[in-house]
């Protein structure tokens, strides 16, 4: 990767434009001692990696970037604002830039917000690595994307050929989501969203310690996207509906999983997230790249044949979460299933969790949750539920379908443990 030569200095803020900002990390010069990587160690990240690092005898965690291109992304940004060129359109939908804008809320809030210092793990600013830092990524293989980058492009941006990190609080490893606290940790997306922060990705590896740690992914007004303000209400509501549809979804299909694989003691029950197999993909590919699906699709059938051949499976009951669209992808996938159960000689359950739309709504609106009353439109609520259609398996007779609107996670856990037990006949046979 070329170095540009004499780069500008390091701005004090970032980014350069309309919103908020995040400040330059106070000690941004002092020498960097690299302990760990944080999080999956053997899998590579969308992003960039996180790292345990000890700076000025503190230690931090930092999360380092790669380098973006947003030409990638022009299919989406492009349709929304005419004459953009890539270097603004960065500031608002490269992750590092996204989690800027949001810190640089959370830090310095909206007047007369309280403040959101509960809301997120902390931030101290961002800094650019040194050479000497390079070295150390480089050495250890740590691929950040550079030799894939326009050079055209990254000449013309702010940190140049430099690599750009931000220094958070050091949490822990644990999301720290528990029944007990559930209200606590929706309060805090909340606050987020009353303070035009919407993170679109309220899942458990994004919360650490109860808190969101990750805002990759987010939107924080004002946004130049969304510059109309017909397209900011509608969107900003919608994103808004959005994270607390996506909490809901992260808490009932968790707390369900969970307790069923409980219940699944006896079989050796095992849960694997859907991430599990979604992440590796989205850490080499944009979503929007037609080599996506078949990168995920080549991702389950390793997983898949293990599943299907190897005898360390085979006192297992497996419970995977996952989410498919009615759409041909959506059937191809549940395919895929099928096919693995036939291979291993297995009974495959689909199990298909829904809610009425009222009640949807009433979780959306409930006064612990709306912020500031107005998600009470079953428009929107609407559009939500036509963004989330369930693939269905008419005419499997192993197929459950269970409607959660007046069921709690305890009682829906053991209905779809009694209806396993009811068509697996293998779990009766020793050995199963």
């Amino acid at each position: 990767m070329p170095t540009k030569q004499n780069p500008p200095p390091i701005p004090k803020e970032l980014p350069p434009c309309d919103g908020p900002k995040l400040n330059l990390f106070e000690h941004h010069d002092s020498e960097i001692e690299w302990i760990e990587r944080l999080g999956c160690k053997g899998e590579s990240s969308r992003e960039g990696y996180v790292f345990r690092v000890k700076i000025n005898n503190v230690e931090y965690a930092l999360k380092v970037f790669k380098f973006h291109d947003p030409m990638q992304n022009e299919w989406w940004w492009g349709t929304h604002v005419d004459d953009l060129t890539p270097q603004i359109a960065a500031y608002y939908e490269d992750p590092f830039y996204n989690e800027c804008r949001a810190y640089g809320r959370i830090r310095k809030p909206l007047r007369g917000k309280r403040k959101l210092s509960d809301a997120a793990v902390a931030c101290h600013g961002f800094l650019f690595l040194s050479d000497r830092d390079r070295q150390y990524l480089e050495d250890n293989e740590y691929d950040l994307l550079s030799s894939i980058v326009d050079p055209s492009y990254q000449e013309t941006t702010i940190e140049g050929f430099r690599i750009r990190a931000i220094v958070k609080d050091l949490a822990s490893e644990d999301h720290g989501v528990t029944g007990d606290n559930l209200g606590k940790v929706l309060n805090r997306i909340v606050a987020l969203n009353q303070h035009q922060i919407v993170t679109r990705d309220v899942r458990l590896d994004n919360i650490r310690d109860g808190k969101m740690v990750d805002f990759g992914n987010s939107f924080t007004l004002p946004h130049i996207i969304m510059q109309s303000e017909l397209v900011r209400h509608a969107e900003h509501e919608f994103n808004m509906a959005w994270d607390r549809w996506m909490f809901d979804e992260m808490v009932r299909k968790l707390t369900i999983a969970r307790k069923l694989v409980t219940l699944l003691e006896p079989f050796k029950g095992k849960l694997v997230h859907n991430h599990l197999l979604i992440d590796p993909a989205g850490a080499i590919l944009p979503r929007s790249s037609p080599d996506y699906q078949p990168l995920r699709c080549a991702i389950r059938a390793a997983v898949f044949d293990a599943l299907a051949v190897s005898h360390d499976t085979f006192d297992s009951v497996f419970v995977f979460t996952d989410f498919q669209s009615d759409d041909e992808v959506g059937s191809a996938v549940m395919g895929e299933y099928r096919a693995m159960a036939a291979r291993r000689g297995c009974t495959f359950v689909p199990i298909t969790l829904t809610c009425s739309k009222e009640e949807n709504l009433r979780r959306l609106v409930s006064s612990e949750r709306s912020a500031h009353g107005k998600l009470t439109d079953t428009e929107l609520v609407a559009r939500l539920r036509d963004n989330a259609v369930t693939h269905q398996s008419p005419g499997d007779p192993f197929q459950l379908e269970l409607d959660l609107t007046e069921l709690d996670a305890e009682a829906a856990a053991r209905m779809v443990h009694q209806h396993i037990l009811d068509v697996c006949v293998e779990l009766g046979k020793e050995g199963h």
